[in-house]
C-alpha cells in the first residue's frame, strides 16, 4: 500500500507539472488576450495584460483535491477497515462529505496564498497626452448615520483635476444628517448631497437614483463608503488603469485598515486588512474572477449601463460584478493603490458585520452565481472561484452537524481509531491551519505577535458559528438578505406590520436570546469535552467563550486574554497529542479541519 501511495504522489506531481507548463501558455473563457492593433481599435493600448484569465490555479487545487481525497479514503479503509453497520456507514460518508467541502477550502486557501506571489501584475504605466484627456469623474461618497469627516475630505482632496463628489445621504437621524450639511458647506463647489428619506432597495438603489440623477453623464464614477479613505491619487491611477483596456469594467482599488478606530478590540485586526485584500484578489485578476469590493473603486460607466445598474441586494457589489461580466467586462484589481477601510470597533460590530455577510453571500449565490455558473461566456477558472467566493460563509453551516457526526462516529464505534492513520492526521493539521496561512506567511518574522494575533482571530471568528448558521436559516426563511449598518450611529426608524418573514430577515444577531444561545451551545460543547477528554474540543469550546469574557472584563487584561492564547493551544496540542494516544481519543486532530470555511482572514 506505502508503494502504490508513493507511486499515485509520483504520477500525481508528474500529471500537475504538465498542467502547469500548458496552462501558463494558453488562456481560456470569455475574456483571452487580444493582440496589440485589435486592443487599440477597441480604445485600450497595446502592450498591456491586465484581465486574460488561466485556468491553471483552480485546475491545480481540483487535481490535487480530488486525487487526494481518493488516496485519503483509500488510506483510511485500509487503517480502520470498513465501517460495519448501516448505521456506521451513514455516519462516516456525511463525515466525510463534510471534511471533502473543508479540503476544497484549505486547498483553495494555498493556492491563493502560491498564487498570489505567481500572479502579481505590474503593467508599465501609459501617461495620457494631456492633462485635458483625463475623463471626467463622479466619485460618490455614502453614509447612513455614519458619517466620517477624514473619509468624506480625501474625497475632495483627489489630485485629479476633472471630478466632482456626491455626497449620497440615507441617514435617519438629525447628527448625520447635519454632519454631512456641514461638510457640504464647506465644500460648495466640490460637493452636492443626494438625499434619501426611507432604507428601501439597499445602497443599490441609492446609487443607481444617483446615477440616473444629478451624477448622470459622467464617463466614470468612483465610489467611496462612509468609513473609506481614499489615497491622495486614487482617481488618477485608477482611471490610467481602467484606459489600458475597454473591456476593463472597474478597477478595484486595494485597502489597509488605516481609517480604523485604534482601540484594544481592534488592534488584534488591523494587520490583517491589507494582507486579506492582497492575498485574496491578486491572484483573481488572471487566475480568478476580480470582484467588485463596493468602495475604493472606479467604474467605466458604459459598463454599469450595459450591466443593468446595480442589483438590489445587500450584496450589490457582488451581484454586480457578475453582471458586469454577462455584459462583457471584467475587472482589475490595483494592489499599488492602497486606500483605507475601517475594521469593526468591537465585537458586537463585527459579530453584525459577520452575520450581514453571512445572509449577503448565501442570497448571493442562490440569486447571481448559480446563473452565471451556467454562462457559456465565462472561463471555468472564474466560474469555481466566483462559486468558491459566495458559498464559502453558507459552507461554516456544516460544522456543527460535521462535530455531531465525529461524536456520534466515536460512541457508535467505541474501537475506531485505536491506530493512527498518519496521512490522515496530516491532511486534519493541513486543513485546520490553511485559513491561517497567509497570516502565517506574512507575520512569521514576530512570533509573539502572530501566536497573539492566531489566537484572537480563531477565537472570535469561532464565536461567531452560531450567528452564521442562523444567518443561513434566517435567508432560507425570509429569501432575502437584509443589509445592517455596521457603524450606524442610530437604528432604522420602526416600521409597523412587518410580516414574519421581514422579522426573520431583520434578526439582531446582538440580541441577548442569539447571544445566550451561542454561549449554551459552548457550554454543552465543553461539559461533552471534558467528558471524553477531548482537548482540542475543550479548546473550540473555550474559543467560543473567550471573546464574551475579553467583552466583559478587557481586552487587554492578561486574565482574560489568556483565555484565547488557552483556546489555541488546547486545539494545538488536542490536534498533536491525539493520535500520539497521549490523552483524549485520537480523532482529535479532525476537529480544526472546519476552520478552513469558519476563520475568514
Amino acid at each position: 500500500m506505502q508503494v502504490s501511495i508513493s507511486r499515485g504522489f509520483s504520477l500525481l506531481k508528474q500529471g500537475l507539472s504538465v498542467i502547469i507548463v500548458h496552462h501558463h501558455k494558453q488562456h481560456f473563457g470569455g475574456i483571452a488576450m487580444e493582440n496589440a492593433e485589435s486592443k487599440k481599435e477597441k480604445g485600450g493600448r497595446p502592450g498591456l495584460d491586465l484581465i486574460s484569465k488561466k485556468n491553471t490555479m483552480y485546475l491545480l487545487i481540483l487535481t490535487l483535491w480530488a486525487v487526494s481525497l481518493v488516496l485519503l479514503a483509500v488510506h483510511a479503509a485500509l487503517t480502520y477497515g470498513l465501517p460495519k453497520t448501516g448505521l456506521l456507514w451513514f455516519l462516516v460518508v456525511l463525515a466525510a462529505l463534510c471534511m471533502a467541502v473543508f479540503w476544497f477550502y484549505a486547498l483553495y486557501h494555498y493556492g491563493l496564498v502560491l498564487f498570489r506571489r505567481i500572479g502579481r501584475v505590474s503593467p508599465e504605466m501609459v501617461k495620457p497626452e494631456g492633462e485635458e484627456n483625463l475623463p471626467r469623474i463622479a466619485l460618490i461618497y455614502t453614509t447612513v448615520d455614519d458619517f466620517k469627516y477624514e473619509a468624506a475630505l480625501s474625497c475632495v482632496s483627489q489630485d485629479y483635476p476633472n471630478f466632482h463628489v456626491f455626497l449620497i445621504d440615507v441617514s435617519q437621524g438629525r447628527w448625520g444628517r447635519e454632519q454631512v450639511e456641514e461638510f457640504h458647506k464647506k465644500f460648495p463647489d466640490k460637493t452636492t448631497i443626494f438625499r434619501r428619506e426611507r432604507l428601501e432597495g439597499f445602497k443599490a438603489r441609492s446609487l443607481n437614483l444617483c446615477l440616473e440623477g444629478p451624477a448622470k453623464g459622467y464617463e466614470f464614477f468612483a465610489l467611496c463608503d462612509a468609513d473609506g479613505i481614499l489615497a491622495k491619487d486614487f482617481l488618477r491611477k485608477a482611471a490610467l488603469y481602467i484606459q489600458q483596456d475597454a473591456r476593463i469594467g472597474f478597477v478595484q482599488a486595494n485597502h489597509n485598515s488605516g481609517s480604523s478606530t485604534r482601540n484594544a478590540f481592534t488592534e488584534h485586526f488591523l494587520a490583517e486588512t491589507q494582507i486579506r485584500w492582497e492575498h485574496n484578489n491578486v491572484p483573481r485578476n488572471h487566475y480568478g474572477f476580480p470582484l467588485m469590493l463596493g468602495h475604493g473603486v472606479l467604474v467605466r460607466t458604459e459598463a454599469y449601463l450595459k450591466a443593468g445598474g446595480f442589483p438590489e441586494v445587500v450584496a450589490e457589489d457582488v451581484a454586480f460584478t457578475i453582471a458586469m461580466r454577462h455584459a462583457g467586462y471584467s475587472g482589475f484589481f490595483a494592489e499599488d493603490i492602497v486606500c483605507s477601510e475601517g475594521v469593526p470597533e468591537n465585537l458586537e460590530q463585527m459579530r453584525k458585520r459577520t452575520y450581514r455577510m453571512t445572509m449577503a453571500d448565501t442570497e448571493t449565490f442562490v440569486r447571481h452565481t448559480v446563473p452565471f455558473i451556467k454562462s457559456a461566456s465565462a472561463s471555468f477558472a472564474e466560474k469555481w472561484d466566483i462559486m468558491a467566493h459566495t458559498l464559502r460563509r453558507t459552507a461554516t453551516s456544516l460544522f456543527l452537524p460535521y462535530l455531531v457526526l465525529l461524536l456520534a462516529t466515536s460512541f457508535v464505534s467505541l474501537g475506531a481509531m485505536t491506530t493512527a492513520a498518519w496521512g490522515l492526521v496530516v491532511f486534519g493539521w493541513l486543513a485546520g491551519a490553511s485559513a491561517l496561512a497567509r497570516v502565517i506567511v506574512s507575520r512569521y518574522r514576530t512570533p509573539a505577535k502572530l501566536f497573539r494575533h492566531l489566537s484572537q482571530v480563531t477565537c472570535v471568528y469561532v464565536s461567531f458559528y452560531l450567528h452564521t448558521f442562523i444567518a443561513i436559516l434566517a435567508f432560507l426563511i425570509a429569501r432575502r438578505a437584509y443589509f445592517l449598518v455596521t457603524g450606524a450611529k442610530v437604528e432604522e426608524k420602526a416600521r409597523p406590520r412587518l410580516t414574519l418573514r421581514q422579522r426573520i430577515a431583520r434578526l439582531n444577531p446582538n440580541s441577548r436570546w442569539m447571544v445566550s444561545t451561542s454561549v449554551i451551545l459552548a457550554l454543552l460543547l465543553l461539559g461533552l469535552a471534558i467528558y471524553s477528554s477531548n482537548l482540542a474540543l475543550i479548546g473550540l469550546a473555550l474559543a467560543m467563550l473567550s471573546p464574551l469574557i475579553q467583552g466583559r472584563f478587557g481586552w487587554k487584561r492578561v486574565p482574560a486574554e489568556a483565555t484565547a492564547w488557552l483556546a489555541l493551544l488546547l486545539i494545538v496540542a488536542g490536534a498533536i497529542l491525539g493520535p500520539l494516544g497521549i490523552i483524549g481519543p485520537q480523532w482529535q486532530f479532525l476537529v480544526p479541519v472546519g476552520f478552513s470555511v469558519m476563520i475568514r482572514t
